[in-house]
C-alpha cells in the first residue's frame, strides 16, 4: 500500500503534468497500485463556503479516503480535488458523497467533469471541473450546490472563448430591432421572447409567468415575428434565437455585458 503523500503526489501529476509522458508515468503507477480504481473516472472539485484552513481540508480528504476509497486527491487553492474511481462516477453516488461531506463539514459546492475513459485524461477533467465550479452559483441544475460539466451545455463551449466582440455582434444583430421597438413603444417584446424560450415555448406557462392572458401572449408573439421578420415555428429560427439568448446569458455570467 502506498503512503498517503504518494497518492497526493500522483494526483497532482495526473492533474497538472506538463507533458503526456509525465501523465502516462503517473497513470501507470495508478494501474500497478493495489487499488482497483478502474479506467473510467470523474474529476470533482469541492469547495466550502466557509474557507477552511488546510488541515480542515486535509481532514475532509482523509474522510473520503477511509469512507469511500477515494485515494487520489489533493488540496489546491483552498479546494479539494479528487479523481473519483469508476464505482463512484454516477450522479447518485456523487450526491451521496456531497451529503456525506455536508454533514461532516457544512455548506459546500461540488463540481464534476464529464466521465473520462482514460486516467491520462484527468487533466482535461480538471479543466472541465474548474469551468463548472466557476459557474455553479449562476447555473446550478439541482437543489443542492452540485453541477456537472455536461449540465453547462453550450455554455461549456463558450466559456473559454475570449472573442466577446464577435458574440456581442451576433446577439446584437439578432435582437437590435426588438430592442429598438421596445424602447420607442415602451413595449415588452424582448422580455416576452426571453420568457417564452425559457419555458420551452410553452404558451400557458409563459403567460402565467408574465401575468398576462394567453391571447395577449399570442399577440405579442405575432408582433415579435413582424419586428424580427421571422417565423417562430421554424427550427432554424428557434435555434438562432436560443443560441443568441445563451450567448448573451453567458456574457452576463462572465460580467462582460
Amino acid at each position: 500500500m502506498m503512503h498517503e503523500s504518494m497518492y497526493s503526489r500522483i494526483t497532482e501529476q495526473l492533474l497538472f503534468a506538463n507533458t503526456k509522458y509525465e501523465i502516462m508515468d503517473m497513470s501507470f503507477l495508478v494501474k500497478i497500485s493495489s487499488i482497483d480504481y478502474g479506467e473510467r473516472h470523474r474529476v470533482i472539485i469541492v469547495g466550502f463556503k466557509k474557507k477552511f484552513a488546510e488541515e480542515k481540508l486535509n481532514a475532509a480528504q482523509q474522510l473520503l479516503r477511509t469512507g469511500y476509497g477515494i485515494m487520489f486527491s489533493t488540496v489546491w487553492n483552498s479546494l479539494l480535488i479528487c479523481i473519483l474511481p469508476e464505482k463512484m462516477i454516477l450522479p447518485d453516488k456523487i450526491k451521496e458523497l456531497y451529503h456525506f461531506l455536508e454533514k461532516q463539514q457544512g455548506d459546500l459546492k461540488l463540481a464534476g467533469s464529464t466521465i473520462k475513459l482514460k486516467l491520462e485524461d484527468s487533466h482535461i477533467g480538471l479543466q472541465e471541473a474548474i469551468r463548472t465550479y466557476d459557474m455553479i452559483d449562476s447555473m446550478k441544475k439541482y437543489d443542492e450546490n452540485i453541477m456537472f460539466y455536461e449540465d453547462l451545455g453550450i455554455f461549456g463551449l463558450l466559456y473559454d472563448l475570449n472573442e466577446t466582440t464577435v458574440f456581442e455582434t451576433y446577439y446584437n444583430g439578432m435582437f437590435q430591432n426588438i430592442w429598438a421597438y421596445d424602447e420607442h413603444n415602451e413595449g415588452h417584446l424582448f422580455e416576452t421572447l426571453e420568457c417564452y424560450f425559457k419555458n420551452n415555448c410553452d404558451k400557458l406557462k409563459t403567460a402565467e409567468e408574465l401575468y398576462i392572458h394567453e391571447n395577449t401572449l399570442r399577440y405579442r408573439l405575432h408582433q415579435i415575428e413582424d419586428v424580427m421578420d421571422c417565423d417562430l415555428k421554424k427550427v432554424n429560427t428557434i435555434t438562432d434565437i436560443v443560441t443568441a439568448l445563451k450567448v448573451r446569458r453567458m456574457l452576463q455570467i462572465l460580467d462582460k455585458v
